[in-house]
């Protein structure tokens, strides 16, 4: 979360690109910065047998063919439907950046469990 919140304090993009969009806007290292955090709050609010049963679908899926980021929500949230909201503020807006100036630890953000 630190070196989250050190990159945000160079880079003014990450306030204004949603995560969705980091690839076109060619921010690659930041994504797997920012995925990391992510996927750890994800489970955290799913829970392993939740998060490992839309996982494992979503490979079983679609994993010889290539997985989009909307197989990746549509995966999560049909299992889970409370993680809606994780994936509006995380993936299609930037508002993740306030979340993340706000913690001082992981289990400051907002769904995250100690």
């Amino acid at each position: 979360l630190a070196r989250l919140g050190d990159r945000l304090e160079r880079s003014s993009t990450l306030e204004r690109v949603p995560f969705r969009d980091f690839g076109r806007e060619r921010r690659t290292d930041d994504a797997y910065l920012l995925g990391g955090v992510f996927f750890a709050l994800l489970y955290a609010q799913m829970g392993e047998a939740a998060f490992d049963a839309a996982y494992g679908g979503l490979w079983r899926a679609r994993g010889a063919v290539g997985v989009s980021t909307d197989d990746l929500v549509r995966a999560f949230v049909e299992r889970d439907p409370s993680v809606a909201p994780l994936f509006d503020t995380w993936f299609e807006t930037p508002r993740w950046t306030k979340q993340v100036r706000a913690a001082t630890r992981f289990a400051d953000l907002p769904g995250a469990r100690p």
